[in-house]
């Protein structure tokens, strides 16, 4: 029978393609946030050893965040790997900087401003 339909593998070829070019963005993507958590650690301690005062660790990791952020910008064409929800950072990174805040806080401190709270 002619009229019977043969699979081709046209389409296996074709997903195999995507799933590579996805494999190799996945791996640049993983090796961009290696390198950019290696700086923000190389940094806090080079801030850190020499005793820097005038910049916190967190405001160096923010700089190194803004100058990728802006090499990316002005380099890369599909930024989908810089969106940044707003869930994202309500659920997951705010409870941490909240909870650390409080776990640090001194208790006199605390309580000498407790008016200004209210």
């Amino acid at each position: 029978n002619e009229t019977m339909l043969h699979p081709s593998i046209a389409p296996t070829v074709a997903l195999i393609d995507d799933a590579e070019e996805i494999h190799e963005f996945d791996a640049y993507t993983a090796l961009l946030l290696n390198v950019t958590l290696i700086g923000c650690v190389l940094l806090a301690y080079y801030i850190k050893i020499n005793r820097i005062y005038y910049i916190p660790e967190s405001g160096a990791a923010m700089l190194i965040g803004v100058f990728i952020g802006g090499i990316a910008r002005f380099a890369v064409d599909d930024l989908t790997l810089f969106s940044f929800s707003p869930e994202f950072f309500f659920f997951v990174l705010l409870p941490p900087i909240i909870f650390e805040a409080g776990y640090s806080l001194k208790r006199k401190h605390f309580f000498d401003n407790i008016v200004s709270t209210n």
